[in-house]
């Protein structure tokens, strides 16, 4: 931010990118200060804080990509144009949305195989029959939301139906 501030001139956008960086980075350390504060930690029996893991993933993205806008402003770049796009920009805010919900989930789901693990390893049919079982616990019933986001977000008219692996 200090850098940001140094070399750019009053009003530049580089500015606006680095002070919305920085307030979501002190926005997630103060909840996950309050969090410990709370005792809803790795030992709690909690659910709140496994689910917090979603939340917390989006938090992250969201100072990522304020973060990418400071530099790609500070770089000389224009200001993005969101409005008047047409129908590619309501699809652009429809898959970044989805894509958003999607690592959300992605997190909660990543958690919930490392808490209860699947049997034999992998997940299939009896997986989804045990996470809606009545002794299941919230981090299981959620599972299957990241596969379903997964599915939905391939079927949005006018988005790419492959996406390149990692």
């Amino acid at each position: 931010m200090v850098l940001a501030f140094r070399a750019t001139p009053r009003g530049h956008l580089a500015r606006t990118g680095a002070l919305w960086t920085l307030g979501l980075i002190l926005l997630e350390g103060l909840v996950g200060g309050v969090q410990v504060l709370l005792g809803l930690t790795a030992t709690s029996t909690d659910p709140g804080p496994r689910l917090r893991a979603g939340h917390s993933y989006g938090e992250h993205l969201r100072a990522a990509g304020a973060a990418l806008l400071t530099a790609l402003w500070a770089s000389g770049n224009p200001a993005l144009r969101l409005r008047g796009q047409g129908r590619a920009g309501l699809l652009s805010y429809l898959g970044l949305a989805l894509l958003l919900l999607m690592a959300m989930a992605g997190a909660v789901t990543a958690l919930g195989d490392l808490l209860f693990l699947p049997e034999g390893g992998s997940v299939g049919i009896s997986t989804v029959k045990k996470d809606f079982a009545v002794t299941a616990s919230i981090i299981e019933n959620l599972r299957v939301v990241h596969p379903l986001l997964s599915v939905v977000g391939r079927r949005v008219p006018g988005l790419p139906r492959r996406v390149a692996a990692p």
